[in-house]
């Protein structure tokens, strides 16, 4: 991810810009120039999680790596990024919820590249090599149903289980 590159897909959002925008008009009625400026809403220019996806599906990375990026190009400061990381953990809790309810696959409506995939992911995974929204993106890139989806989620949420106690 190219720091300029960044920078211009936020701008691009319409973001990361200072709070005051200065122009010159014209006047009819005195005949000359004037220097206006217009302020930004209020946390107009705040990114927000739906930014870090924007941007992520953008540069091909996942979301809480984007939110680093932004981190590190000074872009939000800690607590944003920790308020952004709270967000994110939020949202995989409830997707997993939701992965959850729907039925397990079994393991012989993989392909076996899809089987050594998958459990070479989780075990990436498990060693924390690689974080969880990468571990989707992974499931992802396999073409996995929707199905088969559910259980690696739930096979992550077993390990973050075991992992815990």
């Amino acid at each position: 991810m190219p720091p300029d590159g960044v920078i211009e897909f936020v701008r691009e959002l319409g973001k990361g810009r200072g709070s005051r925008d200065s122009a010159m008009v014209f006047d009819e009625s005195l005949g000359s120039p004037l220097r206006v400026e217009g302020r930004a809403a209020p946390g107009s220019q705040d990114l927000q999680t739906y930014d870090a996806e924007l941007a992520a599906r953008y540069f091909g990375v996942s979301r809480i790596a984007m939110i680093y990026r932004f981190k590190t190009l000074g872009l939000i400061k800690q607590p944003h990024l920790e308020a952004l990381r709270a967000a994110e953990e939020l949202r995989w809790q409830v997707e997993i919820e939701q992965e959850k309810q729907q039925p397990r696959a079994s393991s012989s409506d993989l392909t076996a590249f899809q089987q050594r995939f998958r459990t070479t992911a989780l075990e990436a995974y498990r060693r924390e090599i690689i974080s969880r929204g990468k571990l989707v993106e992974l499931g992802h890139l396999i073409e996995l149903r929707e199905v088969a989806m559910a259980a690696l989620l739930a096979d992550a949420a077993s390990m973050d289980q075991e992992a815990d106690s």
